[in-house]
């Protein structure tokens, strides 16, 4: 008679993985990131643009249906120099720390550049 012998992972415990969360993702990450989201809190960096001055205007938010209406108002002073504004960009970001490195960045002569290259076309539609 032939005995065959089970393998041996048969008698082992092993944690079984489980599922990824969104493609690729580490799971320390989407779970943090599953977290950070059922807080609530976003930050926004947010560009706007005045086709009148040419120029940008550069802030970040918590509400940015709030603030893009302040704006609107000219409810701030630097609401009232730049006239017209149209938002043209905006990023989302999970930390204010994030928020605000993002738009210090963007308000630099290279974020600017950045921005004239990234938004060429968008410039040319609303102008």
């Amino acid at each position: 008679m032939l005995r065959v012998s089970a393998p041996s992972s048969i008698g082992t415990r092993r944690k079984l993985r489980k599922p990824a969360g969104p493609p690729n993702w580490p799971e320390a990450c989407w779970r943090g990131a599953v977290k950070i989201i059922k807080r609530g809190k976003m930050y926004y960096v947010y560009v706007m643009y005045s086709c009148e001055q040419d120029k940008f205007y550069i802030g970040y938010t918590e509400n940015l249906e709030r603030r893009i209406y302040e704006h609107g108002i000219k409810s701030k002073l630097s609401d009232r120099r730049i006239k017209n504004l149209k938002l043209v960009y905006y990023e989302a970001c999970l930390s204010k720390v994030d928020a605000v490195k993002r738009e210090k960045q963007l308000k630099t002569g290279f974020g600017r550049g950045y921005l004239r290259k990234r938004l060429e076309n968008t410039i040319k539609d609303i102008c």
